[in-house]
């Protein structure tokens, strides 16, 4: 599944662009807007049950589905970092990540 996420870091060595998701594979990156379209694994993050779906563009003009997950499914995707990567979820929360339009 495909989210957009929130780019953090300056992009120097010390302190590289990332997305702080336990997991993800770079689609396209957005430097100005310091936003990007991120693959994540099926296995992190279940597929949620409450969901929109967005066409967005990336910097090369190709379109990409991505999801925008809803209500309670912030909650679950949450109680899973919790339990299986506790050092993402104790420096800050996903839905601090994961870009909610």
């Amino acid at each position: 599944m495909k989210v957009q996420a929130v780019v953090i870091g300056s992009g120097t060595e010390e302190d590289p662009y990332r997305i702080d998701l336990p997991t993800w594979v770079m689609v396209d990156i957005d430097y100005s807007r310091m936003e990007a379209i991120v693959s994540i694994p099926d296995d992190v993050f279940p597929m949620p049950a409450d969901f929109d779906t967005v066409k967005v563009k990336d910097a090369r003009g190709r379109e990409h589905e991505i999801i925008v997950p809803r209500g309670k499914a912030l909650d679950a995707w949450k109680a899973i970092e919790e339990e299986k990567y506790p050092a993402f979820a104790q420096r800050r929360h996903v839905r601090d990540v994961v870009r909610i339009r």
